[in-house]
């Protein structure tokens, strides 16, 4: 499915009845990332996927810095293009990002948040060097660079070897300036720490034993942050978890949505 507004084309896709949850995707990934959450919570809940704009099938950007803000307020429009006034909003990696954004400048439009394998804080200078070094190797090489240099690290140590290889075809079909646009606004992107204990809607936090980015300790200090909200380290679980840890995965988000889902009214 498509949603238009002026320059803006937002590819997603709408599955389901219930509950609204809108599933925001990592850097160099799009939609299609939430397969496994798709099939699994279809048959429960409404389950709506976008394509952040510069990536898969969603608008071309210029190589310029798309700040979180600004992805934040498409998805904004997207819901209310479906008029839908409330939805459980989550996101993994750069999702999360967004998550952030929404949950802090348009909290009114939140019924519960899901923030996985992310962080509130800004990057720090060892972060900072990282992005510089890629934003430089995929002006020179596009995607490619990005998929070589993520190797194996996003996955855990057990992650098949068909779902690597899915995940590393979705890289190699981004448009090269999508990932710079993102990469320069993450890079850019504010501290939000501050505002977590202002966050007043069920909060799931995911991390994973095995994540080489995001160390389950961020996890558990959003945690501690976010009153109320519940926090699951998956054993095992890479970066990567919805896919390389997929049940436990369904299984805490499951867990999480069907208090939320038994108080949804349409």
């Amino acid at each position: 499915m498509q949603f238009r507004n002026g320059d803006l084309l937002i590819d997603y896709s709408d599955d389901g009845e219930g509950l609204p949850v809108v599933l925001l995707h990592g850097f160099a990934n799009d939609r299609m990332i939430w397969r496994p959450q798709i099939e699994a919570l279809r048959t429960r809940y409404r389950i709506i996927a976008p394509t952040l704009r510069g990536f898969g099938a969603s608008s071309r950007t210029d190589g310029q810095a798309v700040s979180m803000d600004r992805y934040a307020d498409d998805i904004v429009a997207l819901l209310d293009y479906l008029k839908i006034d409330r939805a459980v909003i989550g996101g993994i990696s750069l999702g999360g990002y967004v998550v952030f954004s929404i949950a802090l400048r348009h909290a009114q439009r939140t019924a519960g948040l899901i923030l996985a394998h992310t962080r509130a804080t800004a990057d720090n200078p060892d972060w900072a060097a990282y992005r510089e070094a890629l934003l430089h190797d995929i002006e020179q090489r596009g995607a490619v660079a990005v998929m070589e240099n993520y190797g194996d690290k996003p996955f855990s140590p057990t992650c098949p070897a068909d779902i690597k290889e899915d995940v590393r075809r979705m890289i190699l079909r981004q448009p090269p300036a999508g990932l710079l646009s993102c990469m320069r606004g993450m890079a850019q992107r504010p501290d939000r720490s501050a505002g977590l204990s202002g966050i007043q809607v069920p909060t799931l936090v995911i991390s994973g034993t095995e994540d080489v980015y995001m160390p389950s300790v961020e996890g558990e200090a959003m945690h501690r942050a976010i009153a109320g909200s519940t926090f699951v380290n998956i054993p095992g679980g890479g970066h990567a978890s919805n896919v390389d840890s997929a049940a436990a995965f369904n299984k805490a988000v499951e867990k999480f949505l069907e208090p939320l889902a038994r108080r949804f009214r349409p």
